[in-house]
């Protein structure tokens, strides 16, 4: 019999093992998964004080940035609604329209956390996550259509059909977003084994009952061949190609036909060249370097530090801000249709002769 009972005991301590071997081996960190997981302050912000960089970035200048660029986001959407002049006037409406909604999403994500605000569900924080990186890939292969649109047009004098391009961008983002849904879970833990993993380190006391509802990172998160192929690759091809080989491509083919078009207005009328497209493919460039280098750090197996997921969001803000207020300053055309919509917004009915 009790040789029965320590081979049961046994049987189970060789179960028990391996799972325990795989959480405490599972990050290439040093440190177990659950540790990894509750350390992270994006995956689980109501375990943390927020830091004054995140405060002050994510709290205070990124909402205010978001209103900015909602603001001048809107000014151009309404101008485009009011006056559809151009065939590819439709791809601006989309861009703008997807900006706003980014701008917002990023705010309801990043601002509560960092101000120590946490009104949602964990379950919530992760599906707007998802909807967030749905709208950051699909507003990424929009402006990546909307400016090669633009050089075309300066090229060939004529404009092209992009529905299809469009719903294929759009197809890509929600096979880009729709993986969260497998690499974390929402799991409820005792309060006492959160504290022992942390220690009371940067945690917030008082906040939390017995069981506390936290974020896990999934096995399928950690698998080698599931990193490799899904959680890189994806976000590489559909993020950053377009930085890296499309836009530098665009931003230099666009620069030097503005100027040969430049020369030859001199010696006979035509219109300027098109000073917008190199613009917002440099800028496009200079502020997705640090999603870039973040992605590069993930790869080298690396945690990125907190000031990075930092000014990683607010130069997407940054960029979202940007796209608007470039469009209206360098083109003349649409900031002569603002112009003009608000004018008739504000023009008043004069009687005639015939009443």
């Amino acid at each position: 019999m009790e040789d029965t009972m320590e081979g049961t005991m046994e049987d189970s301590m060789d179960m028990e093992e391996p799972n325990l071997e795989a959480e405490a081996n599972c990050t290439m960190w040093n440190v177990s998964c659950l540790q990894a997981d509750l350390e992270d302050p994006y995956l689980n912000p109501w375990l943390w004080e927020a830091s004054s960089l995140c405060y002050w970035g994510e709290g205070v200048v990124l909402p205010i940035a978001a209103a900015i660029g909602v603001t001048i986001n809107s000014f151009l959407l309404g101008a485009m609604v009011c006056r559809l002049a151009r065939p590819s006037d439709w791809l601006i409406t989309l861009l703008a329209a997807t900006n706003m909604l980014l701008l917002i999403m990023l705010t309801v994500v990043r601002t509560p956390s960092a101000l120590d605000i946490h009104l949602l569900h964990p379950s919530i924080l992760t599906g707007c996550s998802m909807v967030e990186r749905a709208l950051t890939v699909f507003m990424t292969f929009v402006f990546l259509i909307f400016v090669g649109d633009r050089h075309l047009c300066q090229l060939e004098k004529t404009s092209y059909t992009w529905s299809k391009p469009v719903l294929f961008s759009l197809v890509v983002a929600v096979l880009a977003a729709v993986p969260r849904l497998w690499e974390v879970r929402v799991d409820s833990l005792a309060w006492d084994q959160v504290d022992m993993v942390l220690s009371g380190e940067g945690r917030q006391l008082g906040l939390l009952g017995e069981e506390v509802e936290v974020v896990r990172r999934t096995e399928l998160f950690h698998n080698l061949v599931y990193k490799n192929m899904v959680r890189h690759l994806v976000p590489l091809l559909t993020s950053q190609v377009a930085t890296i080989w499309l836009l530098p491509v665009l931003f230099l083919h666009s620069r030097d036909v503005a100027k040969v078009v430049n020369r030859q207005r001199k010696r006979r009328r035509g219109g300027p060249g098109d000073r917008l497209t190199p613009i917002l493919c440099l800028a496009f460039i200079l502020l997705t370097l640090p999603s870039l280098a973040d992605l590069v750090l993930q790869v080298l197996l690396y945690r990125p530090p907190l000031i990075l997921h930092t000014v990683t969001t607010l130069s997407l803000a940054l960029l979202l801000l940007l796209q608007p207020l470039l469009t209206i300053t360098l083109d003349r055309d649409i900031r002569r249709r603002l112009t003009s919509c608000s004018i008739l917004r504000h023009r008043m009915a004069v009687p005639t002769e015939d009443f």
